[in-house]
């Protein structure tokens, strides 16, 4: 049985991802890789699950602060799936594929931490010492720490789609108010009743989606047939 000083001696990668559900913008997969050691230092500055911290720009900015007191603890690997390869391609394969290129960039790890998912069971294959926890941004530490990393670069490319198509948010969504901060504070997720309302009419007005739409997945969520 090992000791607490092997398991201290330990280098531990954490792996989750972020934005799997979106209706715009990049899914994000991220890996925290660092010392066993340093577990109580991760709590104490407060590292949790990254949808602890709710919504909203208050929620961000604590998530952006959080996510670079995690990075200077250790080391993050961060991977962005396009909307060209959500559009084309499973979710769980991207997913999978995304996790697959972090372990092959921290082959030092001696331990690896995933939170639960069929595409993060597959990785087992590609590491001797992978555990899949179910609730794992909830309840590994590591896996905790990915997460706001995961979710803190998520924030970071919706924040900018939004502002780059901020004046069409506001012609489109001009009979709601604070439409901007609202749609941004909803980050696209399928609850948020105003990215549904927008991405209808924009394509009412313009005939197509805006650009970063996951074509499929809006598709999905409001019915329509699925073109293969």
């Amino acid at each position: 049985m090992a000791s607490a000083r092997d398991w201290m001696s330990k280098t531990i990668l954490g792996i989750d991802e972020a934005g799997k559900n979106p209706l715009m913008g990049p899914m994000v997969v991220a890996g925290f890789l660092c010392s066993a050691s340093l577990e109580e230092k991760l709590r104490d500055i407060g590292v949790q699950d990254s949808k602890a911290f709710g919504s909203g720009a208050r929620a961000r900015e604590r998530r952006r602060v959080l996510a670079a007191q995690v990075r200077d603890l250790g080391r993050a690997v961060v991977k962005r799936v396009s909307v060209a390869d959500i559009n084309q391609h499973k979710l769980n394969g991207l997913v999978h594929l995304a996790g697959k290129d972090i372990l092959s960039e921290t082959t030092d790890a001696d331990a690896v931490f995933t939170d639960g998912g069929e595409y993060f069971q597959k990785l087992q294959a590609y590491h001797d010492n992978l555990t899949v926890i179910i609730g794992g941004d909830r309840l590994n530490i590591f896996v905790s720490a990915a997460s706001i990393v995961a979710k803190d670069e998520r924030d970071r490319c919706f924040e900018e789609i939004a502002a780059s198509q901020r004046g069409r948010i506001e012609e489109l969504l001009g009979d709601e108010e604070d439409a901007y901060q609202r749609l941004l504070d909803g980050n696209s997720y399928p609850s948020s009743k105003l990215i549904k309302k927008y991405l209808t009419r924009y394509r009412e007005k313009y005939g197509e989606f805006p650009l970063e739409t996951r074509v499929r997945l809006v598709r999905f969520a409001s019915g329509e047939p699925q073109s293969r």
